[in-house]
């Protein structure tokens, strides 16, 4: 959904809502406001729904590039959730996310007027709020007079939770692969990161965090390696220089 749009210190900033609705309760496992409409959004509120809601059995979405995307695939897949789209011209079937949308856009939106927000942060605190102190405890005739928070503590017990012995963040990795150049970098996020020189000439591929790019892991032959590191150009001109091994592969 557009969200408001934030006056910050450095000028207007557009807002997206990515939320997700339980079919069965209409309980709002996550949203989120960004600064953009990408798939990183989409995928960072999944990765928050399940970790604090549990893992549902399906996942269903529009025909989106984002929502029929290699990697929410793969996501769905490690975390053993059915992925289904919405068939084309059946608009009727996204009702309930919609109506969702249209209270955000009704009752929350409104306070922002008389109490604005000057930081995408401050933003999302004041939704989460609303949406645990009012939209969640507010009886819906759809069901029944119950409340969302009622109906999910009371049918949610069947819930799959995150296993605390796996690492959800990597399960939620983008990947893509990249040549590693002759001075061992590749380009990353409109970055250079460095790499090992044994790596130099190699396609390897890097598993990394969208967001922030906080984990940037380097995979070779089904192998991790270890983690990327921002390249320092001064420390990697002494290091080509001292290591200048190159044996390239063929493409």
């Amino acid at each position: 959904m557009y969200g408001p749009t934030v006056t910050t210190g450095t000028g207007p900033q557009r807002t997206f809502l990515f939320a997700l609705l339980d079919d069965c309760t209409r309980l709002c496992p996550h949203g989120q406001f960004y600064g953009q409409e990408r798939l990183e959004g989409f995928l960072d509120t999944l990765r928050q729904a399940v970790q604090t809601r549990g893992i549902p059995d399906k996942l269903y979405t529009d025909n989106g590039a984002a929502f029929k995307s290699q990697h929410l695939g793969i996501v769905c897949a490690n975390l053993g959730i059915r992925l289904i789209h919405c068939k084309p011209y059946h608009s009727w079937s996204k009702g309930k996310i919609e109506r969702f949308f249209l209270s955000v856009q009704t009752q929350f939106q409104p306070t922002l007027v008389f109490e604005p927000v000057h930081a995408l942060e401050e933003l999302n605190r004041r939704f989460w709020r609303w949406l645990e102190t009012e939209y969640h405890q507010r009886e819906h005739t759809a069901l029944e007079g119950e409340s969302p928070a009622r109906r999910f503590a009371r049918l949610g017990t069947s819930l799959r939770l995150v296993d605390t012995n796996n690492c959800l963040d990597r399960l939620f990795l983008m990947r893509v692969p990249r040549r590693v150049r002759k001075d061992a970098t590749f380009s990353l996020g409109g970055r250079f990161w460095e790499v090992p020189t044994h790596l130099r000439g190699q396609l390897i591929t890097v598993h990394f965090d969208p967001i922030g790019y906080a984990r940037v892991e380097v995979w070779f032959a089904q192998r991790c390696l270890g983690a990327a590191r921002p390249c320092n150009k001064q420390r990697n001109a002494h290091i080509l220089a001292s290591s200048n091994d190159y044996e390239p592969t063929a493409s």
